[in-house]
């Protein structure tokens, strides 16, 4: 049986709407975060927003502001912002951000200045 594009979206915002945010696989946590990037790199904004914001709220309930996953679904929501022309909320959320992925990654790690990066970009676009 063929499925076309859009049953394939709309299953994988079902899935990643309810399953992978509510998991205790890490493994499973990342494919949910690679499917909103991935929907962002193919311009559907929304969706990659609905999913990300999704696991953002409920990851940062369960495993609190400083996850890893947390601060790189933060990063997902900023780049995704930006796309649809939200620049104040994505700089607000990296300023958020920012002393997070230092205090969590250390800070020479080369994830560290993340969101002092994609402030730059915003404040460039």
């Amino acid at each position: 049986m063929r499925f076309g594009l859009c049953h394939l979206r709309s299953t994988i915002t079902d899935i990643s709407l309810t399953y992978p945010a509510a998991a205790d696989s890490r493994e499973m946590m990342y494919l949910a975060y690679l499917a909103a990037g991935h929907l962002h790199r193919r311009g559907d904004y929304q969706t990659a927003l609905a999913i990300a914001e999704n696991l953002f709220q409920q990851w940062r309930r369960r495993f609190g502001d400083d996850d890893r996953h947390v601060l790189f679904i933060a990063q997902n929501i900023v780049y995704t912002y930006r796309g649809l022309g939200r620049y104040e909320e994505a700089l607000i959320l990296d300023e958020d951000s920012l002393p997070r992925f230092r205090r969590t990654l250390g800070e020479d790690h080369k994830d560290a200045l993340t969101p002092l990066t994609t402030s730059l970009w915003t404040y460039a676009v």
